[in-house]
């Protein structure tokens, strides 16, 4: 079929959607964003329906992932500040701040700085 659509990435948020659109769409591929005024009406429900998904033709998908993957790697060149290591993994956040802000005031607070853990030298850093 002639400009079907094909998913070839998901997020959690729109935002992160819509930075990679720019980037295709920049590139002349034509894009589309897929569930995601769902899951800004509903953060909680963005496991259920798959998250924010990134759709391209089929015929540009190739394309697509080729710069996905060349974005992905220049911007993720993230190195260790104390040992230079590029051996770097995310620290899982505690969602308790955010529970206890909905449960006392009904607003889930979610601006929390993201933490690293270097692999080289065991040292954790926020981003």
């Amino acid at each position: 079929m002639e400009n079907e659509l094909i998913t070839i990435a998901t997020f959690n948020h729109g935002l992160e959607a819509n930075i990679k659109k720019g980037l295709l769409e920049n590139e002349g591929i034509p894009t589309f964003i897929r569930d995601e005024n769902f899951v800004s009406q509903f953060p909680w429900g963005s496991q259920a329906v798959g998250g924010v998904k990134l759709q391209v033709r089929t015929e540009d998908a190739e394309k697509a992932c080729e710069l996905l993957q060349k974005d992905y790697n220049e911007l993720n060149v993230m190195t260790c500040p104390n040992c230079g290591s590029k051996q770097l993994t995310k620290v899982p956040s505690n969602a308790w701040f955010a529970w206890i802000s909905l449960l006392l005031v009904g607003i889930p607070f979610l601006f929390r700085k993201t933490k690293v853990n270097c692999a080289g030298c065991s040292h954790t850093f926020t981003v």
